[in-house]
């Protein structure tokens, strides 16, 4: 599969796209189909500085939005075909990849009226306050989700295409 890839820590323009090998959900993971990743805060500050649990070359992308390809023994919550976003562990690679492996515990499910880039928002800290009583409704009003697509704006958005 193709992912973006940080080989040292540096800086945005030392990363480089290339072929790794496919992950596997082991059990109680789940395999997610990337959609959106967004570069967090996190991202990027542990980028230029190092990060040691890190295994180089590493995969960025802490704030993920997909469907689930694949479910490991014990993911008995989720389906397959089932979109999902997620917040990641830092420690793990990322999302900045075709496919990435996602505790089945730590993801939610995508409300309806969401895209995948306004899924990668949600777990935001500036936009999660406002949007956490709405989506356990699952369904966005207008307005917010006006709000999420001017947020998105602010932050680094990237969708991986086929």
């Amino acid at each position: 599969m193709k992912a973006l890839l940080l080989n040292h820590p540096g800086l945005p323009d030392t990363l480089y796209v290339s072929e790794v090998p496919e992950p596997y959900p082991a059990g109680g993971e789940v395999w997610v189909k990337v959609h959106a990743a967004g570069l967090n805060p996190a991202d990027y500050q542990f980028a230029q500085r190092d990060f040691p649990k890190w295994h180089y070359p590493h995969i960025l992308g802490l704030d993920v939005a997909g469907v689930i390809d694949m479910l490991g023994a014990n993911a008995t919550e989720w389906q397959v075909g089932d979109p999902v976003f997620y917040h990641g562990d830092l420690s793990k690679p990322g999302g900045f990849a075709e496919w990435t492996i996602a505790p089945a515990h730590a993801i939610a499910p995508l409300p309806k009226g969401l895209s995948f880039n306004e899924g990668i928002l949600v777990r935001d800290r500036t936009i999660s306050p406002m949007l956490q009583d709405v989506i356990r409704l699952g369904e966005i009003p207008d307005g917010l989700k006006r709000l999420a697509q001017r947020h998105i704006r602010g932050k680094i958005v990237a969708q991986i295409q086929p």
